[in-house]
């Protein structure tokens, strides 16, 4: 049986038969079913038999049985991509514009894929330079002596099966080789059916020749262990550093990737809120520190709500607090909202698809009231290929106090490299 794919973008949704997403994802039960695709998608019941899937705050993959859930990123897999590096602060050169085109030309590349794409890239270029090698301490028996006499087991055998020796052997058997090894073997079952298919074969094979796969078993790669592999090649091995990252996101995930594999389903996504969120923090540091201000993320207000007492019955945690470095006088009060805010209805008045909820107006009324003499913003996505609401929603006023609303481009940020208040 073929797989069936339901395939959607962020904020939208797709009604599918509900027997036929029973079946194909081996599940009798659709709240069973409901139940395993609640990570990524919010699956509601519809009419006639019907199943409404409703894409939440993740992008990414899951799959139960047969059935593969997909929901796309608003922005290109490149551009998120590009995004993860940047946050990252480390250059993933492989993972650049004319890959990111090759990518979308191709049907069905999810964001993993497009990943374990660029792992083909990154290994590619290390094979055609240079490898890791690295010295290891070896204790066997030979027939000739081989760097020192091992003299603990001397006597240990019969001396017919040779003399026991301890020497230093130059390998390339090596924690990042072995690593990135159990990483391609993994994208090679991505890229099947792709442009890339062969080009990860025939690299799995080089690294098959290269490490001991009687002491290597699935799986057994941990955090720690790539880790210490980008630890010994940062210096002195400059090609492995994008190649081990990209390593660790298609095993491990990193930051807001998350990776899961349990109650009989399978999947790899970004939690898109939390990335903007990181980005914003990320975008508006680094404006910061060039112009000089202090900038806290997350930080610990304890005087937002008191008890009759006096104690902190609740604390405000705004993303983002915009300080005069001298004073520590607070300039602004920034909260970000991965909510498609910026979205303009069909028409010419440019009105919002989605006004501002009523809970994040709560919110930020709350902040004004922390900093009342503070700008106060709101940063929500925007997206470029998508008519903006007009000028005149982009500034809201509560009890004669202004909140701003900021668009920010997660692709434009990257170019930016930083995200400017003022």
């Amino acid at each position: 049986m073929e797989s069936y794919h339901v395939q959607l973008r962020e904020w939208e949704s797709e009604v599918v038969s509900a027997s036929v997403a029973c079946t194909y994802a081996r599940c009798d039960d659709p709240e069973v079913l409901r139940d395993k695709l609640s990570d990524l998608v919010r699956v509601e019941p519809g009419f006639q038999g019907k199943l409404k899937f409703v894409a939440t705050r993740k992008v990414g993959e899951v799959q139960v049985g047969r059935l593969l859930v997909t929901v796309l990123p608003a922005i290109s897999n490149a551009a998120l991509i590009q995004v993860l590096s940047w946050m990252i602060g480390v250059n993933l050169h492989v993972l650049n514009h004319s890959l990111g085109i090759n990518l979308q030309s191709i049907h069905g590349f999810t964001l993993k894929k497009a990943l374990a794409a660029g792992l083909v890239l990154a290994v590619q270029d290390i094979v055609q330079h240079e490898l890791h090698r690295d010295y290891i301490r070896r204790q066997e028996r030979l027939m000739t002596l081989r760097g020192q006499p091992d003299f603990a087991r001397v006597g240990m055998q019969p001396n017919a099966l040779g003399i026991s020796c301890k020497y230093l052997e130059l390998t390339r058997d090596t924690l990042p080789n072995r690593v990135l090894y159990h990483a391609m073997k993994i994208s090679h079952q991505l890229l099947q059916g792709s442009s890339f298919e062969a080009d990860s074969s025939r690299l799995i094979q080089v690294l098959s020749h290269l490490v001991d796969e009687h002491d290597y078993a699935d799986g057994s790669v941990t955090l720690d262990m790539i880790q210490k592999a980008q630890e010994v090649t940062i210096h002195r091995y400059p090609r492995y550093v994008s190649a081990l990252i990209l390593a660790r996101l298609i095993l491990f995930g990193g930051g807001p990737v998350t990776v899961v594999g349990s109650g009989g389903s399978s999947g790899w996504w970004v939690d898109m809120p939390s990335l903007f969120e990181h980005a914003v923090v990320q975008g508006i540091k680094r404006w910061g520190q060039r112009v000089g201000l202090l900038i806290k993320a997350q930080p610990r207000y304890q005087g937002a709500i008191l008890d009759a007492s006096a104690q902190v019955y609740r604390e405000a945690r705004p993303d983002v607090m915009v300080y005069e470095r001298s004073s520590r006088r607070v300039l602004a009060v920034v909260d970000a909202k991965y909510k498609p805010y910026f979205r303009a209805k069909d028409g010419d008045k440019a009105e919002p698809l989605r006004p501002v909820d009523r809970e994040d107006l709560f919110q930020m009324a709350m902040y004004m009231g922390i900093a009342p003499d503070a700008r106060h913003f709101l940063v929500a996505p925007y997206e470029e290929d998508r008519p903006k609401i007009s000028e005149r929603y982009q500034e809201l006023y509560l009890h004669e106090r202004r909140l701003e609303l900021l668009p920010m481009s997660l692709p434009a940020l990257v170019h930016q490299g930083e995200l400017a208040l003022w």
